[in-house]
C-alpha cells in the first residue's frame, strides 16, 4: 500500500512540475510575442514620423517655389529662384536635386545649374501625372535614376499652372534614395528583420534589407493592404511577408498627410531561436530537478522495499525493549526521590540499548544533565528543599517528547542522565534545549545561583553517535557527554553544549 501511493505521489509531482513549467513556458512564449509586437509598432511609429518630417520640409519646399513662380513668373525673378534653389537644397539633407521643368518636359532651373536640356522628363510618371491633373496636389511618383545626378532618387513634385489654368510644368525635388537607406541602417536589427517605406497603393519605395530587383515592387495583395490597413491606419500584427513569403511580426504606420505606409518587421524563427536560447537554461534546470525527484522517489521507493522486509524484526525488537522498560520499572529499579530510572537501571539500559543501534544501524544519544550551583542551593535554602528541587526537574525531564525506546534515569546526587535511540542530531539537540527551557520555566528563585537569570536552571553536554560499531563501550559515550558537560558549565552553564557542535541559551 506505501509503495503505490509512493507511486502515486511521484506521478501527481511529475505531472504538476511539467504542466506548471509548461504553462511558464507558454506564458513566456505570449510575453515575448506582445512585447516584439509592441516593439515593431513603436518602431513603424517613429519611422513614419521620421517620413512625415522629410516629406512636409519637401512639401513646404515645393510650395514656396510654386507660389514664387504664381507670383512673379519665372523668367524675372530667374536669378533668384536658381539662389531660392540652391539654398533650399543645401539647407535639406534629403535633397538630391530640385528642378523646374517646362510644359514641354526640358529643365528650366535646377539647383545643380546649369540644368542639363538634355535630361528631358516628359516621359517620366510624374510629369504625365501632373499634365492629366489639375487638382495642384502633391505627388509622390515612384522611383527612378535621375538623369541630372544619376542616383536613385524619389521624385516629389506638384504642378505648376499659367494664369488661364492650363498646364506650365513641375517643380520636383528628388529624394535620394541613400538618404533612407542611412536613417534605416541606424536601427540595429536582426539580418532577417526587415523595415521598409513605401507607396499606399502598394509599391516599394525603400526597403532593408536593400534589394534593387525589390524596388517599386508592388505588393497591393499583402495582408498588410488587405486587410489590416482597411481597418486601422497603425497597429501589429502576424503575417508572411510579401517579399520573401517569411512570417514575421510586423507593426505598420500610414502617414497622415502623404500616401506612404510604413512598416517593421521582426523574423518570427529568430524571435522564437532568441526565445528558445533565453528559456533553455531554464528548462535543462527543471529538466534536471525533474529526474533528481524522480531518482529520489525511486531510492525511497527501494528503501522502503528493504523497510519492508525489516518491519518485522523492527517490530520484535521494539516490543523487546518496550517488555524490559515494563519489566524494569515493575522491579526495585527506580530512583525513590525522583521516580526516574536509578543508576542500577541506566547501567542494564545503556548495553542494551547500544545493542539495538548496532543491529539496525541507528544513531544513539547520551545527555548528561546537571543542576546548575546545587550545593549552593543546598545551603541556601536547606536539603529538603533541594530534594523538592530534584523531583521538580525529574517531572520536567519526565514530560520531555520522549520514545518507549528511550530513558530518563538520575545519574548520581544532582545529575540526570538521558538515552534517546534513533534520533537524528537535531532532534536530540531539539529535546535536549527544550529540558534547558522547561526547567529554567519552572521559575524556582536561585539567588546563590552565578547564573544570571537566578533561578534553578541546568546545563546538558550531549553526545550523539550517528552509528555505534561492535566492541564500543557505555563509558565512551558517557565520558564523552560528561566532557561536553564540562563545556557547558564552563561556558556559563544553563546551556546545552554538543560534543562536536556548541549551542547555548540563556
Amino acid at each position: 500500500m506505501l509503495r503505490q501511493m509512493m507511486l502515486i505521489f511521484l506521478f501527481v509531482i511529475s505531472s504538476a512540475v511539467i504542466a506548471i513549467n509548461g504553462w511558464n513556458l507558454w506564458s513566456s512564449w505570449q510575453r515575448t510575442l506582445h512585447l516584439t509586437e509592441e516593439n515593431a509598432r513603436n518602431l513603424s511609429v517613429s519611422l513614419s514620423r521620421q517620413a512625415e518630417d522629410t516629406f512636409l520640409q519637401i512639401d513646404l519646399t515645393l510650395q514656396d517655389v510654386r507660389d514664387r513662380i504664381n507670383q512673379g513668373g519665372m523668367e524675372k525673378q530667374a536669378d533668384n529662384l536658381q539662389k531660392l534653389l540652391r539654398a533650399r537644397e543645401a539647407a535639406l539633407p534629403p535633397l538630391d536635386s530640385i528642378v523646374i521643368y517646362n510644359a514641354a518636359g526640358y529643365p528650366t532651373l535646377s539647383s545643380a545649374a546649369p540644368p542639363q536640356v538634355k535630361a528631358n522628363s516628359a516621359d517620366r510618371e510624374y510629369f504625365r501625372f501632373h499634365q492629366l491633373s489639375s487638382d495642384g496636389k502633391l505627388h509622390i511618383g515612384d522611383v527612378v535614376r535621375s538623369r541630372i545626378s544619376g542616383n536613385m532618387v524619389i521624385p516629389v513634385s506638384e504642378r505648376l499652372n499659367n494664369p488661364d489654368g492650363t498646364f506650365r510644368g513641375v517643380v520636383m525635388a528628388s529624394i535620394r534614395l541613400d538618404y533612407f537607406r542611412q536613417v534605416y541602417d541606424y536601427y540595429n536589427l536582426g539580418t532577417r528583420d526587415l523595415m521598409a517605406l513605401m507607396k499606399a497603393d502598394g509599391n516599394i519605395m525603400y526597403i532593408r534589407p536593400y534589394s534593387n530587383h525589390l524596388i517599386n515592387r508592388n505588393i497591393s495583395l499583402s495582408p498588410l493592404f488587405t486587410q489590416l490597413l482597411t481597418t486601422t491606419a497603425s497597429g501589429a500584427a502576424v503575417y508572411r511577408a510579401a517579399v520573401d513569403g517569411r512570417p514575421r511580426i510586423f507593426g505598420y504606420a500610414s502617414l497622415k498627410n502623404y500616401p506612404l505606409v510604413v512598416t517593421a518587421g521582426y523574423d518570427l524563427q529568430e524571435v522564437r531561436q532568441d526565445w528558445i536560447a533565453d528559456s533553455l537554461g531554464s528548462v535543462l534546470l527543471n529538466l534536471v530537478l525533474l529526474a533528481l525527484l524522480l531518482l529520489l522517489g525511486f531510492i525511497v521507493l527501494r528503501h522502503i522495499r528493504l523497510n519492508l522486509h525489516n518491519q518485522l524484526e523492527l517490530t520484535m525488537v521494539r516490543d523487546q525493549l518496550t517488555h524490559m522498560n515494563r519489566t524494569l520499572q515493575g522491579l526495585a529499579l527506580v530512583d525513590g526521590l525522583t521516580g526516574l530510572a536509578n543508576r542500577r537501571q541506566l547501567d542494564w539500559f545503556v548495553p542494551r540499548a547500544m545493542e539495538r543501534a548496532i543491529k539496525l544501524r541507528t544513531p544513539l544519544t547520551i545527555l548528561l544533565i546537571d543542576v546548575d550551583s546545587f550545593k549552593a542551593y543546598n545551603d541556601t535554602y536547606g536539603h529538603l528543599a533541594g530534594d523538592e528541587c530534584l523531583r521538580k526537574v525529574a517531572q520536567c525531564l519526565k514530560r520531555l517528547p520522549l520514545r518507549s525506546e528511550d530513558l530518563v534515569a538520575r545519574y548520581g546526587g544532582e545529575e540526570f542522565m538521558l538515552v534517546l535511540t534513533d534520533k537524528t542530531q537535531p532532534e536530540a539537540h531539539l529535546i535536549a534545549l527544550q529540558a534547558v527551557r522547561a526547567v529554567e520555566s519552572l521559575a524556582m528563585p536561585h539567588q546563590a545561583s552565578n547564573v544570571a537569570v537566578k533561578r534553578v536552571t541546568i546545563s546538558i553536554g550531549m553526545h550523539w553517535q550517528p552509528r555505534v560499531f561492535a566492541g564500543a563501550l557505555p563509558t565512551e559515550f558517557i565520558d564523552k557527554a560528561d566532557e561536553a558537560l564540562y563545556q557547558a558549565k564552563h561556558r556559563g552553564k544553563n546551556q546545552v553544549w554538543v560534543s562536536n557542535m556548541p549551542s547555548s541559551i540563556g
